[in-house]
C-alpha cells in the first residue's frame, strides 16, 4: 500500500506523515521547492514536486506501480476570512484551488489505477466548521462544503471497483490556523468541545486505518470534531 498526502506541508499533515511514514511508503505532494526537504531524514517518505496552480500532477506518476494499492488524502486548507460582501473573485478562486482543485488534480490521474488495481481509498478532509458555515468564511465552506459532493460521486461511480471515498470533517485541530485565533475566541471556542481540548494527528490515525481497512464505509462524513 501506498499513501499520497495532498497539502503534506500542512502542520497537521507532516505529523501525520511522521507518525505513518515509519512503516508505510508516503508519496507527499510539495508545492515550493522550499520545502522540499521538509521529509528528508525519513526513508518512506518521497516529496514529490507538483503546481496546483497549473493542476501539473503529472511527476506523481512516476512513482506509482499498476498493481500499487493506492490512498488518497487531502490535507490542504486555506482560508481568507472576511464578510462575503467584502470578498473578491480572487479570494474564491484561490481558496477553492487549494482546498478543491488540490483533490481533482491528482484524482484525475489516479483513479484509474485505483480501477486497474480493484482497491483504493479517497479521503477527503473537510471540517465542521466549513459544513456549518460561519461569519466571515464564505470561501473556505464553498470549498469544503465541495468536498462532499466530489467525495459522493466518487463513492458510486467506483465502489464495484473496490475503492471508496469519504469525507472526515475535522473539527478543532491544534495547527497554526488554531493558533491564529485570538485567544479570548479560543477559550470560548474549547468550551464548547466536551473533551476541553483541540484534536491531534494521533486522533486522526484510528479512523484512517479503519478507513483503509473497511471496503463497507463509502460515501460517509465522519465528524472527528471531539463531540462539538
Amino acid at each position: 500500500m501506498k499513501i499520497i498526502v495532498a497539502g503534506a506541508t500542512s502542520h497537521l499533515a507532516q505529523e501525520f506523515i511522521n507518525l505513518l511514514g515509519k512503516d508505510i511508503e508516503i508519496f507527499a505532494l510539495i508545492r515550493s521547492e522550499k520545502d522540499h526537504n521538509i521529509f528528508k531524514n525519513h526513508s518512506n517518505i518521497s516529496s514529490i514536486l507538483v503546481d496546483y496552480d497549473k493542476n501539473q500532477y503529472e511527476n506523481l506518476l512516476s512513482f506509482i506501480n499498476k498493481k500499487d494499492k493506492l490512498v488518497f488524502i487531502n490535507f490542504s486548507t486555506l482560508t481568507i476570512d472576511g464578510l462575503f460582501i467584502n470578498q473578491d473573485i480572487k479570494a474564491f478562486t484561490r481558496v477553492n484551488n487549494a482546498n478543491l482543485m488540490t483533490s481533482i488534480g491528482p484524482l484525475l490521474l489516479i483513479v484509474q489505477h485505483m480501477i486497474e488495481a480493484k482497491w483504493g481509498r479517497i479521503i477527503m478532509l473537510s471540517s465542521t466548521r466549513g459544513i456549518k458555515g460561519d461569519v466571515g468564511i464564505s470561501p473556505y465552506a464553498i470549498s469544503k462544503s465541495s468536498l462532499i459532493g466530489l467525495s459522493n460521486s466518487l463513492s458510486k461511480e467506483y465502489a464495484k471497483f473496490n475503492v471508496t471515498s469519504n469525507v472526515i470533517n475535522l473539527g478543532y485541530f491544534d495547527s497554526p490556523l488554531w493558533k491564529s485565533i485570538p485567544e479570548n475566541k479560543r477559550k470560548q471556542l474549547i468550551k464548547q468541545i466536551p473533551s476541553k481540548r483541540t484534536g491531534t494527528a494521533e486522533d486522526l490515525i484510528p479512523l484512517f486505518n479503519c478507513l483503509i481497512e473497511s471496503n463497507y464505509i463509502n460515501g460517509a462524513h465522519i465528524d472527528l470534531d471531539g463531540g462539538l
